[in-house]
């Protein structure tokens, strides 16, 4: 006949409570250890799952010379030179397109290199302490030093006289390259920041005209 099913052996009378509490304990951290492993290993594969759909999207890995980037491996240069592409997208553009008028005169871009020099020239920190300088010195000689009701055929000293004459000429072609420098990087009149849309250049300008007129 069938053999009767082994049956444990009892434990002592005695320990038996403190068995099976101490049996329970080690399972209870056991399972709890194999929890926090299985967690581990998954968000260790989620992260592993979205570094490689950012590399099939073309994104830049941090890690290694060679990237994917859907259609293959690339080379450190490819890498290096898209890094550098995105570098220049992120810097701000120059000049900058909300401060200057598309066009100057109708013609001159942002892109032209005449008129981005002009605007370098403006954006100089000295441009206009020098403005300031040469309209003080040329009030100085207007002031003292011009006679408005000066003949030259009865100059007393006519050499003294031709070079205060030579000298306001040429403050005069002074002001007017300052005034076209201006025009060319701004625009004259057309456009919400053009060189006239100020009530101080209006002032600058008819000046400019009349210094034109004395030759």
């Amino acid at each position: 006949g069938a053999m009767p099913a082994a049956t444990p052996p009892a434990p002592p009378r005695g320990q038996s409570g403190k068995n099976l509490v101490k049996q329970g304990t080690n399972n209870f951290q056991r399972q709890g250890t194999m929890n926090s492993m299985r967690s581990t290993a998954s968000m260790r594969s989620t992260a592993s799952r979205r570094r490689r759909r950012m590399d099939n999207d073309g994104d830049i890995s941090p890690s290694g010379s060679q990237i994917s980037f859907g259609s293959g491996m690339t080379s450190a240069r490819e890498f290096r030179e898209r890094k550098r592409m995105m570098k220049l997208q992120e810097e701000p553009k120059w000049p900058d397109p909300m401060m200057y008028n598309p066009r100057s005169l109708f013609l001159m871009t942002l892109k032209n290199p005449f008129r981005r020099a002009c605007i370098t020239c403006i954006e100089w920190k000295w441009w206009d302490r020098i403005v300031l300088l040469l309209i003080f010195l040329n009030t100085v000689q207007l002031g003292f030093l011009y006679d408005p009701f000066d003949i030259p055929e009865y100059r007393p000293d006519r050499t003294r006289a031709d070079i205060f004459t030579y000298l306001g000429q040429t403050f005069s072609i002074l002001f007017t390259i300052e005034c076209a420098v201006k025009i060319i990087a701004l625009g004259l009149i057309m456009g919400p920041k053009t060189y006239l849309s100020e009530a101080w250049n209006y002032l600058d300008f008819f000046i400019v005209i009349i210094g034109l007129l004395d030759f």
